[in-house]
């Protein structure tokens, strides 16, 4: 039963990689994928062996992986242990109809009356945007001059590098983006528009044929191949910017900012909001409540799965450099204040900060994007990142990245010996908080930001070089191109096996699950493709509903011996990988994932984070 229950509690077991090789076995090519593509046949028909499921009802006995996403509780499936007709032990998987489907509520579009605005008002506006971004660059240039800039090594800088991105692109985009927003604020000025008016009504309007349609997103071409894009484009080929890096966040809801376009958010009677500092001190405390249903395997999967979705930009000065907010020099002269500082006010009171006389807290805001639909309207905000489940944060969300972390031998990533342990490759030029150790290379830098994420990353590329060792001994006639990208295809394949088969039946329950058709099949194909649902994440999830895992996070990282014994527990340290550069702590934390729990999902957070 150890394997039972090791395949409800952790998020490590992936049912496709067996069933794979043994189809690459069973239909070894020696010709190219791209020559005939490989095609995997649909799954056998599985015997019907009836049996008895742990409420009394009738079910199938089946192999664990093809129904684990089926229970909820450890306890459910060590009571539903069967064996199949080949002697396997499996699991009673519960026979239930398919659930209607839920439904959500209809959006229907309300007439919006908006004056008379002219191409001559458009491009009036759109220079009116350039100018202000042109200001925004001097001031930027004198902050420079004044060394009013992040410091490497300052708390500015750690706080930034969680953020970490292409910040040359971010820099361009983000321009591009606060161009059109000022170009939207000058006509609502200008018209004296409503809020609905300025918020939905302007969409109309197109800055296609105007002074600044080059800050329109442009459309990418499509490759004529089967592989996934980097950047996650033509994933869709009606739409192929959908879910594209370096695009727009969906929104649920119309924003809500002060002026309905830009300024940040104020409180029902026009004043400013409380401190952010001073709300988080009062709404939020730490106990520790351990979670008797997950894992730290559990939360690490949030956590890593969440980063393979999002990644906010953050607003940049030229050249890609970090902005300062809470500088002496700066609230001595407000006039150097940049216009995307938002300090947050720090009470006199507070029991950290007062010890070091502090009474402003760093804060900048999120990069404006450019509108995706190139029209007029409020800020946005910029994913870095692919919206789909591609492993980007093993592979890097451009070619360029990609490129740097293969080995082009054999379809392998790059790697080194770390502690006696194949893990990452080393990078020097990554931010590390220890100058006694190296951080890793990856396709997202945030595999550093803690111990436990760099030990996945180690993981999935383990992973993926056996898959490509695999494939090599299958497939002679394969170079080293198509092997990288076959194993890539396979690692993303149980990348998304494990989240709907195992992370989400428990995160969200099987009701909901089957509600909402997430619920894996037992076999054959699905074939609810939707071609006009935009895959791009939405920003109610980037920034609030996907980080429901910060309360399930644990204050410290256990370690456990080959006995079961706990070895160690430390302090979640950011940006220090130092447990990963001590002989056998590796396998020790891999336990550690399995045998620690998480924290209860409530409304208590660590003070790690």
């Amino acid at each position: 039963m150890v394997l039972q229950i090791l395949l409800l509690a952790t998020t490590f077991c992936s049912v496709l990689q067996s069933t794979q090789v043994q189809e690459h076995e069973r239909f070894k090519r020696q010709t190219t994928p791209e020559e005939t593509p490989v095609v995997f046949p649909s799954m056998e028909v599985i015997p019907e062996n009836k049996c008895t499921t742990y409420d009394g009802g009738v079910g199938t006995c089946r192999s664990v992986g093809l129904c684990v996403f089926r229970f909820e509780s450890v306890r459910d499936l060590e009571e539903s242990a069967c064996t199949i007709d080949n002697g396997e032990i499996g699991i009673c998987c519960p026979s239930k109809p398919p659930p209607s489907r839920a439904t959500g509520p209809t959006l229907v579009e309300i007439p919006i009356a908006m004056p008379d605005i002219t191409s001559t008002d458009l491009d009036f506006a759109g220079q009116e945007g350039r100018s202000i971004v042109q200001r925004i660059d001097n001031l930027e240039a004198e902050l420079q001059r004044r060394g009013l800039i992040v410091k490497k090594g300052s708390a500015e800088y750690f706080l930034e590098a969680q953020f970490d991105g292409d910040k040359r692109k971010v820099w361009e985009l983000g321009r591009d983006g606060l161009t059109g927003v000022e170009a939207t604020l000058r006509l609502v000025r200008t018209f004296q528009l409503s809020s609905a008016q300025s918020r939905e009504g302007l969409r109309r309007f197109s800055l296609q044929n105007t002074v600044i349609a080059d800050t329109c997103p442009i459309n990418p071409p499509c490759p004529t191949t089967k592989y996934r894009t980097s950047d996650g484009s033509c994933n869709n080929l009606q739409h192929p910017e959908w879910g594209k890096t370096f695009h727009t966040y969906a929104r649920v809801l119309p924003p809500r900012y002060a002026d309905g376009i830009n300024e940040a958010r104020a409180s029902y009677d026009g004043g400013p909001l409380p401190s952010a500092r001073e709300v988080s001190q009062r709404a939020i405390s730490s106990e520790d409540r351990p979670s008797r249903k997950v894992t730290v395997a559990f939360s690490l999967w949030s956590q890593f799965l969440a980063y393979d979705l999002s990644l906010t930009g953050a607003t940049l000065a030229g050249n890609g450099e970090g902005i300062v907010c809470c500088h002496p020099d700066i609230q001595e002269n407000p006039r150097l204040l940049h216009p995307a500082c938002l300090p947050i006010h720090i009470p006199d009171n507070d029991p950290y900060f007062r010890l070091f006389d502090r009474t402003c807290m760093h804060f900048v805001r999120s990069v404006a994007a450019p509108r995706s639909d190139c029209t007029f309207g409020p800020r946005e905000q910029l994913n870095q990142v692919t919206a789909y489940i591609d492993g980007s944060t093993i592979y890097g969300t451009s070619e360029e990245r990609t490129n740097i972390l293969r080995s082009f031998e054999k379809g392998k990533l790059k790697w080194s010996i770390t502690a006696g342990e194949q893990m990452l490759p080393r990078n020097s030029s990554v931010f590390c908080a220890s100058k006694d150790t190296t951080c890793f290379a990856s396709g997202d830098n945030r595999s550093n930001q803690n111990a436990l994420l760099s030990l996945m990353h180690s993981l999935m590329l383990r992973e993926h070089n056996k898959l490509a060792d695999q494939l090599s001994r299958l497939n002679t006639g394969w170079n080293d191109e198509i092997l990288f990208r076959e194993a890539r295809r396979l690692l993303c394949a149980q990348i998304q096996h494990i989240t709907f088969s195992e992370f989400l039946p428990l995160l969200l329950g099987n009701r909901v699950m089957s509600s909402y058709g997430l619920t894996p099949k037992l076999s054959g194909f699905t074939f609810d493709y939707d071609g006009d649902l935009n895959a791009a994440i939405m920003n109610s999830f980037a920034s609030a509903a996907g980080r429901f895992g910060h309360t399930l996070v644990q204050d410290s990282i256990e370690t456990y011996s080959s006995q079961g014994g706990r070895r160690d527990a430390r302090d979640r340290q950011k940006f220090d990988p130092s447990l990963l550069h001590r002989r056998g702590n590796f396998d020790a934390l891999v336990r550690g994932l399995v045998r620690q729990p998480a924290q209860a999902f409530d409304g208590h957070v660590t003070p790690q984070v």
